[in-house]
Parts: C-alpha cells; structure tokens; sequence
C-alpha cells in the first residue's frame, strides 16, 4: 500500500517536536542543512526535501500568478454583426484563396466588413458569384450564424447528435 511521505511526514511532525521545528523551518533550510538533520530515518529527511520543493513551487506559481494578473487585461470582444445570406444557386465551386469551394443549395454565408465566411473557412477574397446566387437572411452576430450553421448540419444529418462524445465508444481488450 503506498503511503504519502507527506501526510507520513506531517504525521510525525504531531508525535515528535524535534521533527515539527524541522517542518516548520523548512523554507528557511538549506538543501544541505536538511541532509545533515539529526533524523532517525532516512524518509524523513526526502519528504523535507519533497517539502521544501513542494513550497519553493506554490511561491513560485504565485509569483507567476502575482506577475501574469497585473500585465493581463481581462476583456471581451463584442460579437461582430454582420449580413447572413442564403446560397439559392446551382451546386457550383467558388473560388477561396487559392483552391476552391462546393456550395449547395441552402448553405449559409456570412458576410462581414472585410470578407466572408462559409462554415468554418473565411476568405478575403469574395468571389462575385456569392452576390450573385446569395439572398439576404437579414443581419445577424457571427456567433448567431455559427449556430444557423449548426442547426443546418443537424438538420442535415439523419441522427440527431447532442455532443460529438455520443459518437466515441472505447474498447478495452479483455
């Protein structure tokens, strides 16, 4: 059965003075002075040293902490608004970058300021045939067309799919 040495040590630190002075002045301890402890058991001496480490890490993951708060600056970006269209053309391949698209019919677009987006791929460049065999939806937030593009896929798929771990099943060798 696997003991803890901390607990182990915390343990002793109750039963025996000499042990709860060594524990209490671990941080101000050496490495070395920890190994030249008069202790009867050679556990001890690696849980202080386990001890020593285990605070040297919390005051060091505060200073981490203490630095990172004062240069973060916690904000929100405000959900763009932009113009969700509607593709009501032929299944065609628009141009992309430097590849190209399928779109079918029904398939939502959405447009901001400076390019578009399609599903999850976004593009600069606009291909004229998106004004072409769009329709205007109306004005929505992108994350409003992220959830139109969702409800789409789901009503496309012949299952109905809560979360994507419904899908995953594990198998253990017996």
């Amino acid at each position: 059965m696997f003991r803890d040495p901390l607990t182990m040590l915390n343990y002793e630190a109750k039963r025996r003075p000499e042990i709860a002075q060594l524990v209490a002045q671990v941080d101000c301890l050496s490495e070395d002075d920890i190994q030249r402890a008069p202790v009867k058991l050679p556990w001890v001496r690696q849980a202080l040293l386990a001890l020593k480490h285990q605070h040297a890490t919390a005051i060091r993951e505060a200073e981490i902490d203490r630095v990172l708060e004062t240069a973060s600056v916690c904000s929100q970006l405000p959900d763009p608004v932009g113009a969700m269209h509607r593709w009501q053309g032929p299944p065609c391949f628009i141009k992309i970058g430097r590849t190209q698209l399928e779109v079918q019919d029904g398939q939502l677009v959405w447009f901001d300021g400076n390019g578009v987006w399609l599903d999850t791929i976004y593009t600069t460049v606009i291909d004229p045939v998106l004004h072409q065999y769009t329709v205007l939806c109306g004005q929505v937030t992108r994350s409003a067309y992220i959830r139109a593009v969702r409800d789409r896929r789901q009503q496309l798929s012949l299952e109905v799919v809560q979360s994507p771990m419904e899908k995953v099943r594990i198998y253990r060798p017996a």
